[in-house]
């Protein structure tokens, strides 16, 4: 979740980046506390599987964090 952070916050001077972040995690309340004047920021609830090819065509990149996941493809992963 600070690796997340402190992506965001060093990208912040991007006018056009937009962040949605949908989900409910053990970590929602720390996220949104860190993030809570950012305005490039949009925390959002879980949302249903039927609106996920909506999710995928608005974006440009997808970050889909996995619980306990460390390393994906021979490459270190931290956070």
């Amino acid at each position: 979740m600070q690796l997340l952070v402190s992506v965001i916050l060093k990208l912040s001077d991007l006018p056009n980046l937009v962040w949605l972040l949908a989900g409910e995690g053990p970590t929602k309340a720390e996220l949104a506390a860190a993030l809570e004047h950012h305005k490039g920021v949009r925390l959002l609830p879980l949302q249903p599987a039927e609106r996920m090819n909506d999710w995928l065509n608005l974006a440009d990149v997808h970050l889909l964090p996995q619980k306990g996941l460390r390393s994906a493809g021979g490459c270190q992963l931290t956070g």
